[in-house]
């Protein structure tokens, strides 16, 4: 939190709408090569929004979710990291996500809802 008073907010006053380009998100390349997909702000939000839907008892600011999944796939981007940012959760990231560490992690931090964007391969560890 030091950071963030020695570094206030600034505005780059960079003009950005919906249709803007956001994030190159990289395909798998399990059909040829990878790709970069141009995802725009709408593609973002719109995916948070979707993913939510499915959850309609989710409030702001009253969870706390484990960040398991990497930042760089679409699944993680959305899950562990845009709709923590959108809902005002604590995102609590969880670099090698193995059973033992992520259970701690779920009594260390009370999260309620472990395993919301969990992967069998995280669960079969």
């Amino acid at each position: 939190m030091d950071v963030l008073k020695k570094y206030p907010a600034t505005n780059p006053n960079i003009p950005v709408d919906f249709e803007s380009l956001a994030s190159l998100q990289y395909t798998g390349g399990t059909t040829g090569v990878s790709k970069g997909v141009m995802l725009t702000h709408a593609n973002l939000l719109k995916n948070v929004q979707q993913t939510l839907a499915f959850f309609p008892g989710f409030n702001k600011g009253e969870n706390t979710l484990l960040g398991t999944l990497p930042f760089f796939h679409s699944f993680g981007l959305t899950t562990c990291m845009n709709i923590s940012i959108w809902m005002g959760w604590t995102d609590v990231l969880i670099p090698r996500p193995e059973p033992e560490a992520l259970l701690e992690a779920v009594h260390k931090y009370k999260v309620p809802l472990p395993g919301l964007e969990w992967v069998p391969p995280i669960c079969c560890g």
